[in-house]
């Protein structure tokens, strides 16, 4: 009796144990998931920062030269060395700047004299914000278009989707910009034809204004991703879970909604996430045909004025912004496919 007690108890333990072990090894293979691509990132940005830095070794013969102006005097080309460290070694040159960096000290303007940090902050809100309309326009048209695509394979509205999707592909962001202008903005009192307005003033003035380079730029992305959408659904479609799913009589709301969708939604993150720099650059002509203070507008007149720590600041920042984006991607793999875990 005593024995058969011990042993009960022990199964219980070990029954214990072993749900316990249950419950914290998918937590440890989470953690070490998540580690795994936070130290991946780490490196990513270390060779994002020395082709940053790097970027001033590109200006042809002495670069304190070139940025000094015409004809320079050897005061002015020694203050340019001393402003941008080129009076040292190559290595503590990199060291000194990268340490600097990592406090959000990006230096100074050649041009301007301001500082290279308050410059790109106090633009950076403006390029972050069209791309973020651009992704929600994005999803708001290719999760209904290609689900219905997908659901429908083969009808007259499957076949609208890809004509309509080669064509958003391959119509260029500033052309759909500049049709916008000319038969939305100046034909409407609602959407401005140029300027923006920060959430932080008016939430109201802030969609008005963002909506229109939103639509110019997501229009591709949309389209990328409407396709993707239905190739990813109809597979998913065809599996033998969903005929068993359907067996059962579930609507096939619930079949799309908790089954389909989550199993389909590895490669449209993953084109989303690869599609995060291709909009950051984009954003360049936007911004110039809605005459939008960005990211884009600085990054250029930097380069014809050969502004060097500003190019450098420009390309650290927004390297930075992308692979962030893309470990979030990798690290939603997790919660999408369990596989991915391992």
């Amino acid at each position: 009796m005593t024995n058969n007690t011990a042993a009960t108890r022990t199964t219980a333990t070990d029954g214990g144990i072993g749900n316990e072990a249950e419950v914290v090894s998918p937590l440890r293979t989470i953690a070490r998931m998540v580690a795994r691509r936070l130290a991946r990132s780490v490196v990513l940005l270390f060779i994002v920062s020395i082709a940053a830095f790097g970027l001033i070794w590109l200006v042809p013969g002495n670069p304190a030269s070139t940025l000094a102006g015409e004809f320079p005097s050897q005061e002015e080309i020694a203050a340019v060395e001393s402003a941008l460290g080129l009076d040292a070694p190559p290595h503590r040159q990199y060291i000194d700047w990268l340490g600097s960096a990592l406090t959000g000290d990006l230096g100074e303007s050649l041009r301007s004299g301001r500082s290279v940090s308050s410059e790109i902050t106090a633009r950076l809100p403006v390029t972050l914000s069209i791309t973020f309309f651009a992704v929600v326009f994005a999803l708001l048209v290719a999760v209904p278009v290609g689900t219905l695509a997908a659901v429908r394979r083969g009808s007259l509205s499957d076949r609208l989707l890809t004509v309509g999707s080669t064509l958003g592909v391959a119509t260029p962001s500033f052309f759909v910009a500049i049709l916008l202008v000319i038969f939305v903005a100046l034909n409407s009192d609602f959407f401005p034809a140029t300027g923006y307005v920060g959430p932080s003033e008016s939430i109201y003035d802030w969609v008005r204004h963002n909506t229109l380079p939103g639509i110019a730029l997501g229009l591709a992305l949309a389209a990328e991703l409407a396709r993707q959408i239905r190739s990813a659904l109809i597979d998913v479609l065809r599996s033998d879970y969903v005929r068993t799913a359907r067996a059962k009589g579930i609507p096939e709301r619930i079949v799309l909604t908790k089954h389909a969708y989550k199993n389909s939604a590895l490669p449209v993150v993953t084109i989303l996430g690869a599609q995060i720099a291709t909009l950051v650059g984009g954003t360049v002509i936007i911004e110039s045909i809605f005459a939008m203070p960005g990211i884009g507008g600085l990054a250029i007149s930097s380069v014809l004025s050969q502004d060097i720590p500003v190019i450098q600041g420009i390309v650290l920042v927004v390297g930075a912004l992308v692979v962030a984006v893309n470990t979030l991607v990798d690290i939603s793999y997790g919660f999408f496919d369990p596989r991915t875990r391992q």
